[in-house]
């Protein structure tokens, strides 16, 4: 939160389309609560309000410890946003159930809040219940933190969420069957879904974090570019495979079929140890940068009463040992790798996702590829067993899952099937209050034995 303050300052009156008539806002601008005549980002004015955090340590210029807390204090701050959070789940109304096959979310008219009490409570609610306040029809999101026998969802396990077409599924409410999305006059989708995986970062406002062994399903890494390696200054000069490709430290990148001539190994995962220094040669852009085989990311603390530690938390961290560069005669080639943390309907458009024969599609969410599952469906999940490989055995490792639905440009409530609520009496009939009058219901997550 003291990194957003810091970085996305404050807006003023005269911000962007301040002082517009809401007529003229454009259509894809939604005027702030309770707007009668003119638009102000709904932000403005909250200086006073920020000022508030500051005795806690939240400021404008970021979020930092006060100087005179100790350990009494630090504790009692993670308490007080402990039961917070508490209180807040108390609010939502419909909790998880198995007539929302155990996924928790809000899809109500979210996206417009007052700044007040009231407004900020309701931000609470929907980042609790479902990850994101959005405007549901610009963006909704569902997870779920428990599986259906009210264990935590670990990383260590097997899952599968398996998606059926509609045809199998008949009548309402549709239950299982590819999310719904808004159409445009030629029947063509005009959004996406995504199913996510995350961890809870116990402590962390910067997660849900994705993991880094999404880097273990190598199935999306295509792009190769051209490596110069120089063993004198242990430095890999490596030509962009793509452009705009990006590469900084902890980027996790692969060889090609010839690394042992480098003394490397082809198909392992190395991380960019050192800040890539860019130029342009021959018109392409080039990094230098040292490697290495491991990358260790800080770990989360958590609430210092309970003693909960060890959520990786992404963008942070140190090298391991760096790796001796030999010098090879033959061209070698690099990958950056494309991380598999979320599957959906970007994949089933691309033909990338496998079907199985009844039409139906699987997601693996898995420590590593379930047998007989398809390298294309799989979501890689932390496990001990990775995590202890990095950290030792010596601490205390979260392996604890969330995995997150997300729909971008929904049906319409009231053209069912719709994870919107319904607005007409088509629908009506077969919905209830658990699911928000919702005619449409993520699939169920199921365990799978291994």
């Amino acid at each position: 939160m003291g990194e957003s303050v810091n970085i996305n300052k404050l807006p003023n009156r005269s911000t962007g389309f301040s002082g517009l008539p809401i007529r003229d806002l454009p259509k894809y601008m939604v005027a702030q609560a309770h707007a009668l005549t003119k638009y102000y980002p709904p932000s403005s004015g909250q200086a006073r309000k920020l000022s508030q955090f500051a005795p806690i340590g939240l400021t404008s210029s970021g979020f930092k410890i006060p100087s005179n807390w100790k350990e009494k204090q630090i504790s009692a701050f993670y308490r007080g946003f402990n039961d917070g959070v508490t209180k807040v789940a108390d609010l939502i109304k419909n909790p998880p159930n198995a007539e929302t096959n155990y996924w928790k979310y809000l899809n109500d008219n979210f996206g417009l809040y007052a700044n007040n009490r009231s407004g900020y409570q309701y931000r609470a609610i929907g980042v609790v219940a479902g990850g994101f306040p959005n405007i549901p029809i610009d963006g909704f999101y569902a997870k779920q933190d428990l599986y259906k026998d009210g264990s935590p969802l670990d990383g260590n396990k097997t899952y599968s969420i398996t998606f059926m077409p509609s045809s199998l599924t008949p009548g309402l409410p549709a239950n299982s069957i590819l999310p719904p999305l808004s159409k445009d006059g030629s029947g063509n989708a005009l959004g996406y879904w995504s199913l996510s995986i995350y961890q809870r970062g116990l402590g962390v406002a910067a997660c849900p974090c994705i993991s880094q062994t999404s880097q273990l399903n190598k199935h999306y890494t295509n792009n190769v570019g051209n490596v110069t390696a120089n063993p004198v200054t242990n430095t890999i000069q490596a030509e962009a495979p793509y452009p705009g490709a990006y590469i900084d430290v902890s980027t996790g990148i692969l060889f090609g079929d010839n690394a042992a001539d480098y003394g490397l190994q082809a198909n392992k995962t190395y991380y960019v140890a050192s800040k890539p220094v860019h130029s342009i040669i021959n018109g392409k852009d080039n990094y230098l940068f040292t490697i290495s085989d491991k990358w260790i990311q800080d770990l989360s603390q958590g609430d210092p009463s309970t003693m909960d530690v060890g959520t990786p938390i992404q963008n942070t961290g140190v090298k391991g040992d760096l790796i001796d560069i030999k010098a090879g005669s033959k061209p070698l080639k690099f990958s950056i790798i494309q991380p598999v943390v979320q599957l959906g309907s970007e994949e089933i458009k691309s033909k990338q996702l496998a079907q199985n024969a009844d039409g139906s599609y699987t997601i693996w969410i898995a420590p590593r590829l379930p047998k007989g599952a398809a390298p294309s469906n799989w979501i890689p999940t932390p496990s001990t067993e990775y995590l202890q490989s990095i950290y030792g055995t010596s601490k205390v490792l979260n392996t604890t899952i969330q995995p997150i639905m997300r729909i971008y440009a929904a049906q319409p409530g009231n053209q069912p099937p719709s994870i919107l609520p319904c607005k007409g009496t088509a629908c009506t009939p077969h919905m209830s209050k658990a699911t928000g009058y919702a005619s449409y219901l993520f699939p169920l997550i199921q365990e799978v034995p291994q």
